[in-house]
């Protein structure tokens, strides 16, 4: 038991009880040690409190005091005793009282909050301690099915739902909620909240009114209607990368749904009509060279090697795909200078912005080695989408398991710091929100070009200078010159900081950019920061590790 005069007020709860919590620490009065016992506490996710003593919160002495006190008596704040009660049934000592005393406040708090958090908590505990509550169960459960109705969250009805089925049998759920689901979800729909009308189908699985193949083929003409309700509204001569990829998770709720090949095929054929809307764009918007780009002959050499997997897809982009090579540019170089009118169109190459104002210029042969480069850019550029969307259509993977990958690399290209900054960037890619990643990855690999010279003792710091700034991304990539593979090196420089070129870090660091080339270009930077991480020891020299 403690004796303590600290008082927490009843009626904060959530942010506001831990904002109080922490503004305590600077009274000299009250015990440290309760302070970091209610600090941990309050911490604690609601619904992953743990009911066993795998991973322990608290130590032996913070658990004592816990469990030999009794709450009630030093505190008046519902939240704390919530879960000061709950934490306290690892103990044997007084458990069904803590167990009703946790039930009875979380209920308490969740009509003062409206936070679902605090009652599906309570339906865990009753859901576990089911013996504890069998005169309640009937009371309760008419509580509970009224605030689903009333609820205007599908996912928290969902949870709700999750736990009811295990408290009572799910055929009772079904009787009582199946009727109001369905007219929920068509409502949704007309209201064009997609994302709820989901989480509702969602619902109708976990009562049982329909198996796994059936919300798998729901979902996926959710996911269509979506799909098909934005391609309506979309604007001529505008990209909309979310319409496409509406579809691509229509097909992957379909992946492993049997009895569902008339909406497969539908949905495939408006997914590849998407694409091709993008590629009709890039034949109109996108950036021109001197050579045409035939993409469907491009996407055609893909299917002809058999890549029809996320595994030999994503093999592909981070292996076997080259970099634009310096030598396949000296060829094409020396072909068009044998075209005497060619040569003579492209003698000088000036880029202009979208005002028209000339902001690089190259001349000859820079000029042909630029025009050059701009097309296998663009074939490189047509492989990694059509790679991407057998990708797309083969999976769809988390943040987590891009970090895990990432760690399992050890790639010498990445700090240590740094992982979990490029797995979001990396992930941004994969579901296809190519700006964001650029905006992420950009200065990541400028840290990164850094982090290559110093491994190799190369300074990349100005320290002859008064004020001593880091190279910028040009200056550090002429110091690894002569430890990084030329190609690489050729197309770093090009596609980054060349101003005749594309500029791209220029561009997107000010802002210079709009959505369409950004996504564009955003894809090939993608592409490159996974060719330098999963192949860093081929593109990279370093010294020996000691």
């Amino acid at each position: 038991m403690i004796e303590t005069n600290f008082e927490i007020p009843d009626g904060i709860y959530s942010n506001k009880l831990l904002q109080f919590l922490w503004g305590k620490q600077f009274d000299e009065n009250l015990s440290r040690q309760i302070l970091s016992i209610l600090n941990k506490l309050c911490r604690i996710y609601l619904l992953q409190v743990q009911e066993k003593k795998d991973e322990p919160i608290f130590d032996e002495t913070e658990n004592e005091i816990i469990f030999n006190t009794e709450i009630t008596s030093i505190c008046s704040n519902k939240e704390i005793i919530a879960l000061w009660c709950d934490y306290s049934q690892l103990s044997n000592k007084n458990r069904k009282e803590n167990i009703k005393l946790a039930c009875l406040n979380y209920l308490e708090v969740f009509k003062q909050t409206d936070d679902y958090e605090y009652l599906i908590r309570r339906l865990q505990i009753i859901r576990s301690r089911k013996g504890v509550f069998v005169d309640e169960l009937n009371s309760h459960f008419d509580y509970i099915k009224e605030t689903i109705f009333k609820c205007e969250y599908p996912f928290r009805q969902k949870q709700l739902l999750e736990e009811l089925i295990h408290i009572y049998d799910q055929q009772k759920c079904k009787t009582e909620f199946e009727t109001f689901l369905i007219k929920q979800e068509d409502l949704l729909v007309k209201k064009e909240d997609f994302n709820g009308s989901r989480f509702v189908i969602q619902s109708l699985f976990v009562i049982g009114s329909i198996d796994i193949n059936q919300q798998k083929i729901r979902l996926a003409e959710n996911f269509e209607s979506e799909g098909d309700c934005f391609s309506n509204k979309s604007d001529e001569n505008t990209f909309y990368p979310n319409i496409k990829e509406n579809y691509l998770d229509g097909l992957r709720e379909l992946k492993s749904a049997h009895s569902c090949k008339t909406i497969k095929i539908r949905i495939e054929k408006k997914a590849l009509n998407e694409g091709q809307k993008f590629v009709e764009l890039l034949k109109r918007f996108g950036p021109k060279t001197s050579i045409p780009i035939d993409i469907f002959e491009l996407e055609n050499r893909i299917f002809k090697l058999g890549v029809n997997s996320f595994e030999s897809a994503f093999k592909v982009l981070c292996y076997d795909m080259p970099i634009i090579s310096e030598s396949g540019i000296n060829d094409q170089v020396q072909s068009e200078k044998q075209n005497i009118n060619s040569f003579k169109y492209i003698a000088k190459n000036k880029k202009l912005n979208e005002n028209g104002n000339v902001v690089g210029i190259s001349v000859r042969d820079q000029a042909l080695i630029s025009s050059a480069r701009s097309y296998q850019r663009g074939c490189a550029i047509v492989y990694i989408t059509t790679l991407k969307h057998i990708i797309d259509i083969n999976n769809k993977i988390d943040v987590s398991w891009v970090s895990g990958l990432l760690n399992y690399t050890k790639s010498r290209f990445i700090p240590k710091d740094r992982i979990e900054i490029y797995a979001r960037g990396i992930h941004e890619g994969f579901e296809n929100n190519f700006i964001v990643s650029a905006h992420i990855l950009m200065p990541q690999i400028e840290n990164s070009i850094r982090y290559i010279a110093e491994q190799n003792g190369i300074s990349t710091t100005k320290t002859a200078e008064e004020l001593q700034h880091e190279n910028t991304l040009g200056g550090c990539l002429e110091k690894i010159k002569e430890i990084t593979d030329q190609d690489l090196f050729s197309e770093l420089k090009d596609f980054l900081i060349d101003t005749g070129s594309i500029n791209f870090r220029n561009e997107l660091s000010h802002g210079l950019m709009n959505s369409f080339p950004l996504h564009h270009y955003g894809q090939y930077l993608w592409w490159l920061t996974l060719k330098m991480i999963f192949q860093t020891n081929n593109y990279f020299s370093f010294p020996p590790i000691e």
